[in-house]
């Protein structure tokens, strides 16, 4: 995959997952997005896909950074790198809880 495609691949996934935490509290409206089981579970492992590809590029572009600091302030990456874990977390979980109504028929 070329770069922007990566890039816009994560932050579509960002924010669907960010878009995602308000409708986990939010009363059911007729405008929520209705899907059978198998279009949910497919849609959940595309999304898991672009949280993990955000992590890894994420990790690369800290350690790139990294190896360039002439300051050698490690802690700098680890700090980002404890953010992003953070992050990870929550958006697995988040997206562990999404689940669109099934369509009436």
């Amino acid at each position: 995959m070329n770069a922007a495609v990566c890039i816009g691949l994560t932050l579509a996934v960002a924010l669907s997952v960010l878009l995602m935490l308000p409708l986990a509290t939010a009363q059911k409206t007729a405008a929520d997005v209705c899907m059978d089981a198998d279009t949910r579970d497919k849609t959940r492992a595309l999304m898991f896909e672009g949280i993990n590809v955000a992590l890894v590029h994420h990790t690369e572009r800290l350690f790139d950074n990294l190896m360039k600091d002439r300051g050698n302030d490690p802690e700098r990456m680890t700090r980002g790198m404890y953010t992003a874990l953070a992050l990870y977390a929550r958006s697995r979980e988040n997206l562990l809880k999404w689940n669109p109504p099934p369509c009436k028929e």
